[in-house]
């Protein structure tokens, strides 16, 4: 390039240097049957989406060369839309309650976060180099990556074992994702009289009660260490639980508190009812080729399988992937299978394989649900 151009070194460098884009960590906003969530991923700086905090970026160094750290918006958009129709158990809030839902190849985790939220028992997977992404946007919407359980709910609470990536995601985004950041992300479903708490987020409730020193040092005070910040958070959620469970409170105190119209929350008059369910999500690492030799996922277990833009030029793994569906899926759950425009040959193709092989058939038309050429294609499947 340069003896063609006859261009000076220096003037390369300018020119490529003005086109360099520098990536970043961003959170995406989100909704799911109304409840707003959000998922950090890697992309170009833009106005519309904040940075994720600096704190929260330090264990995703190794994430920033996987392909499933980028987010391909209009699939993930798309699949959603979907997920949302009456055909899934009624298509009303919480009807994903006490299902059991495997994303593989999850990359930010949005499809089994998204369910999770809305009742489901999700484990959101991909490769070990990706892991770090997963249990950051789990703990970040509310759940413990390890147990799965939602934070403040029954379960080992993120501090309390577990490796030290998962204690830094868990614990770190409680103190990043403030109260500041919540009120400007969209409008949040109520529960009782236009109130916008976080109820509607599985143990999020936790978070908003922490005490703001635990947080952000007023003014000419010393800036708590994360060691004492995470001390001042679990003492706010110890607090909250012993008021929330009656301790220390007088019988009739207690009835007051088991009677409040708060604890069972109802719909305004003409609307839907509020769904009250509290769901779970677990970020695990799973290799579709380590995998299939040596099984880590329960067997028969997921009532709903998601694959969501994992199909490409990567056929030399497709076959591990088939042998990973068939070893985890129950035998009258479904497959959801999803994919960008560009890459719906290679959706097409492994569904064939899948059929040739007597695992899955599809339920819905090629056409279904949108007969665009230029839009993603869903595929929704079970077995043969």
């Amino acid at each position: 390039f340069i003896a063609l151009f006859d261009v000076t070194p220096t003037f390369l460098f300018c020119f490529c240097k003005h086109w360099i884009v520098i990536m970043q960590w961003v959170w995406e906003n989100l909704s799911f049957k109304d409840t707003p969530f959000q998922v950090a991923h890697f992309e170009a700086p833009s106005e519309e989406r904040e940075e994720v905090p600096e704190e929260l970026t330090e264990n995703l160094d190794r994430c920033e060369v996987e392909l499933g750290a980028c987010l391909w918006h209009e699939t993930n958009a798309t699949i959603l839309r979907y997920l949302e129709r009456p055909k899934w158990y009624g298509g009303s809030p919480g009807c994903f309650s006490g299902r059991r839902v495997l994303e593989l190849g999850a990359g930010a985790g949005l499809c089994g976060i998204a369910l999770a939220l809305d009742g489901a028992d999700s484990t959101v997977s991909d490769l070990e180099g990706l892991l770090p992404l997963l249990q950051l946007n789990v703990a970040h919407n509310g759940f413990c990556p390890s147990s799965g359980s939602a934070c403040g709910q029954p379960g080992r609470s993120s501090n309390e074992g577990g490796s030290e990536d998962e204690q830094k995601s868990a614990g770190a985004v409680k103190g990043a994702r403030g109260n500041k950041e919540k009120a400007k992300k969209g409008k949040r479903r109520c529960r009782k009289g236009g109130d916008d708490s976080d109820e509607d987020f599985p143990g999020n409730g936790d978070r908003e009660a922490e005490s703001p020193s635990a947080t952000v040092a007023e003014p000419g005070e010393k800036k708590l260490s994360a060691k004492e910040r995470r001390n001042a958070r679990e003492a706010a959620r110890k607090s909250k639980k012993e008021q929330n469970s009656g301790v220390g409170t007088s019988p009739a105190a207690q009835e007051d508190l088991a009677n409040n119209d708060l604890a069972q929350p109802t719909a305004a008059e003409g609307e839907e009812p509020v769904a009250t369910a509290s769901g779970s999500c677990r970020a695990v690492a799973v290799d579709w080729l380590q995998e299939a030799k040596s099984p880590t996922l329960p067997a028969k277990h997921f009532d709903l399988i998601i694959v969501c833009d994992c199909l490409y030029e990567n056929k030399a793994s497709w076959a591990s992937l088939r042998a990973v569906i068939d070893y985890s899926l129950s035998a009258s759950a479904k497959v959801l299978l999803a994919s960008a425009a560009q890459r719906r040959p290679f959706l097409r193709a492994f569904i064939q394989e899948c059929k040739d092989a007597g695992l899955l058939q599809r339920l819905n038309s090629e056409e279904e649900p949108h007969d665009r050429s230029e839009s993603p294609e869903i595929a929704l499947l079970t077995r043969a």
